[in-house]
């Protein structure tokens, strides 16, 4: 869009006797306070014409906390929502995505649009606090005092050699486990990896429930 919110696109015309149908839809950036939308079936016409003018919603506010085991608020945090099942209008948005870091008080707040998303908490490194998810979370208004809890962390170490047993460095080694999301697809959700140190050892922290 420009300056002013208007928008042209070229588009394949119809005829003097069939519409072409399109459908429009307004994915707003990542830093707006604005939602996107999506307009079905819209007509055009042999000649140019002018699409009404769409005002967009709001996004939908959600603040919560991270907190320990024990009650402990987490700061520096990162949180991350990736949309799975986004809706604008009466079609599907574009999966979106939106991330923050947590404040001196373990606080966040993200502006997400109406649909379900799957969250990954990432404490700060040296904490000894495991990454977790909070999948097929559904947001259709303002929520308030979400409290993401660190779960309990759990350390699979070991080491890697190749087939003659001589111990291997710089090797990535990545523990995914298999989750579904609300249209029942099965996909790998990452919860930890490391690099093999020169002794061929890796050390992974991993969270003791999913």
């Amino acid at each position: 869009t420009r300056s002013d919110g208007t928008v042209m696109l070229p588009l394949i015309p119809g005829t003097d006797t069939k519409n072409q149908e399109y459908t429009v839809t307004i994915t707003s950036p990542t830093s707006s306070p604005y939602a996107g939308a999506v307009m079905s079936s819209v007509a055009v016409g042999p000649s140019k014409g002018y699409l009404a003018t769409l005002e967009l919603s709001p996004r939908f506010k959600l603040a919560g906390q991270v907190v320990t085991s024990a009650g402990v608020a987490v700061v520096s945090a990162l949180v991350d929502a990736q949309g799975i099942a986004a809706q604008g209008g009466t079609a599907a948005l574009p999966t979106a995505r939106t991330s923050t870091t947590t404040d001196a008080e373990g606080r966040f707040s993200l502006a997400v649009e109406a649909g379900s998303y799957n969250f990954r908490v990432q404490p700060p490194q040296g904490k000894g606090l495991p990454a977790f998810s909070i999948l097929n979370k559904s947001v259709s208004g303002d929520i308030g005092g979400v409290l993401f809890q660190v779960p309990s962390a759990r350390v699979l170490a070991g080491e890697v050699v190749d087939p003659t047993g001589r111990l291997l460095t710089s090797a990535k080694v990545s523990v995914y486990e298999l989750v579904y999301d609300t249209d029942k697809t099965k996909r790998a959700e990452l919860r930890a990896s490391d690099i093999t140190d020169k002794t061929g050892t890796f050390s992974l922290l991993l969270p003791a429930t999913p």
